[in-house]
């Protein structure tokens, strides 16, 4: 398996660059209504990272922020192994949704097919 990002094709992929640097990641972030000072820093790890941000935001935006890096996560899964198109509006909608209580999660969504299906 190819090591580069399956969404921008930048050639290392970390988890620093699913969840922040990708231009799809930068994407969801300007969506949400998280601060970007928070989000947009020149932290190398994921620790240091969400160090900063829990350091900035309060604890109602930390739910917020953690949902949105699952549902980043799943959607890579998805568009790695499934082909998944991206929409960066349906992370943010998805994470809100499920913060609120408005949606369950059913059985056959756990694990990669957490997020909607194809």
């Amino acid at each position: 398996m190819d090591d580069g990002c399956c969404v921008c094709f930048y050639p290392d992929e970390d988890v620093i660059h699913v969840l922040r640097r990708c231009s799809f990641a930068r994407l969801v972030w300007a969506c949400s209504d998280l601060p970007w000072k928070s989000l947009d820093c020149s932290c190398v790890s994921v620790e240091d990272w969400f160090r900063r941000v829990f350091g900035e935001l309060g604890s109602q935006d930390w739910a917020l922020f953690l949902t949105i890096c699952w549902a980043l996560w799943g959607r890579r899964n998805q568009r790695l192994f499934e082909g998944c198109s991206l929409d960066a509006l349906a992370i943010i909608r998805m994470a809100r949704r499920s913060l609120s209580g408005q949606i369950s999660v059913p059985v056959e969504e756990l694990g990669v097919h957490s997020l909607a299906p194809c």
